[in-house]
């Protein structure tokens, strides 16, 4: 099993009384980390999941009398942990989660779900100032060696660990780094583990929503994402190749970024309200899952695509982190008139630009109003992805 990253921060809220929600993936570990939880806090505490019938029932119809009735059944009145497990499925949970948080401050709740979007339909404003969401990313280096660095931001090199972090870092590049799929050992097993997930699990709950009227059209256009990984995505383009109207092009790109499928960087000016979203850039939660879209795992080496696998594990490095710290950064990509560009820029009081090259050679450089603080190639990338 391994230990997650957020793991210290969500035991540091436990005797907080904001209802806690972590979000992420399907398959991403979210029960897992909610059970390692359970193991490590001395509270009274019980578990419920939504995806079982049962728990769906009993929780179908609620009242404030009906919940003093079933923490007394189960000796939890005093003083607990309750954790619902992918909540999203209940209807009206976010007035379940109210009723816990305004008249049972002794009750400490997490809850867990796939989709930021099925919160929002089941949730709305009713945890408004009652609620704190953390998002569950695929392991990180540091989950996977249990090697800490001193200061992520530094970017430091691990000269003794360097060959072994690498070998890690390829493998991430053609499986991704679900948990699930990193215990797997046969480059088989793997596979067939990722075909499982896209085609059982990963589009579920984005299937079901009554306004997506054509289901496949969404894989389609996940498919069709996953070859454009860290280049300009043309929405007209794919309207076109996918034969619906550019809005719904848009549309099915926000859906697949709420359920934790696809996230976008847009590109950087100095005055972000002249920012016209027309141009973005579109990386994957999860390479694994990228390339069982495509259907291509072909060892990193041999692969044409491999300084796009590799820009888009750096992204999502500095993402994780950034969500995972709550760093006040913004991440972006520079591009200037002519085309030229720099692939990630991170915002704060000052601007850092990182360009991507995957081998360790001279890169010619654009001119940029900021300082470009490294040029990243494979054989140091590890460093961002802590």
């Amino acid at each position: 099993m391994f230990k997650r990253l957020i793991e210290e921060q969500i035991l540091k809220e436990i005797n907080k009384k904001e209802i806690l929600i972590i979000t992420g993936p399907r398959r991403i570990g979210k029960t897992t980390l909610l059970q390692s939880i359970r193991k490590k806090i001395t509270k009274k505490s019980y578990y419920f999941d939504f995806t079982d019938p049962a728990t769906e029932a009993l929780w179908y119809s609620f009242s404030k009398e009906k919940i003093v009735s079933i923490l007394e059944e189960l000796d939890l009145l005093s003083s607990a942990v309750i954790f619902f497990d992918e909540i999203q499925y209940l209807k009206n949970a976010g007035l379940l989660l109210k009723l816990f948080y305004d008249y049972f401050p002794q009750i400490k709740v997490l809850a867990t779900g796939s989709s930021s979007f099925l919160f929002l339909q089941n949730i709305g404003d009713s945890l408004a100032g009652r609620k704190k969401v953390i998002s569950l990313y695929p392991l990180s280096l540091e989950e996977i060696t249990n090697i800490r660095p001193k200061n992520f931001w530094q970017f430091k090199e691990n000269f003794s660990q360097k060959e072994k972090l690498t070998q890690i870092l390829e493998k991430i590049l053609v499986y991704g780094a679900y948990p699930e799929i990193f215990l797997l050992k046969s480059a088989q097993e793997k596979k067939e583990k990722l075909k499982e997930i896209v085609d059982s699990y990963l589009f579920k709950d984005l299937l079901m929503i009554e306004g997506v009227k054509k289901p496949r059209t969404i894989v389609d256009l996940a498919q069709l994402l996953a070859y454009q990984i860290g280049s300009l995505v043309n929405p007209n383009e794919l309207a076109q190749t996918l034969g619906i109207a550019r809005e719904t092009v848009l549309n099915y790109i926000d859906l697949l970024e709420k359920f934790f499928i696809i996230f976008r960087t847009f590109p950087f000016q100095k005055n972000m309200r002249q920012v016209i979203k027309k141009k973005f850039k579109v990386y994957f939660y999860d390479l694994g899952i990228r390339n069982a879209l495509i259907g291509d795992f072909s060892p990193i080496e041999k692969r044409a695509d491999k300084g796009f696998l590799l820009e888009n594990a750096l992204v999502l490095g500095l993402k994780r982190r950034i969500d995972y710290e709550r760093k006040f950064f913004n991440l972006y990509f520079w591009q200037d008139y002519d085309g030229r560009e720099v692939d990630i820029l991170l915002k704060n009081q000052n601007l850092y630009g990182f360009e991507v090259k995957w081998e360790e050679k001279s890169a010619r450089l654009p001119k940029t109003p900021f300082k470009i603080k490294e040029v990243i190639n494979f054989s140091s990338s590890y460093r961002f992805l802590w």
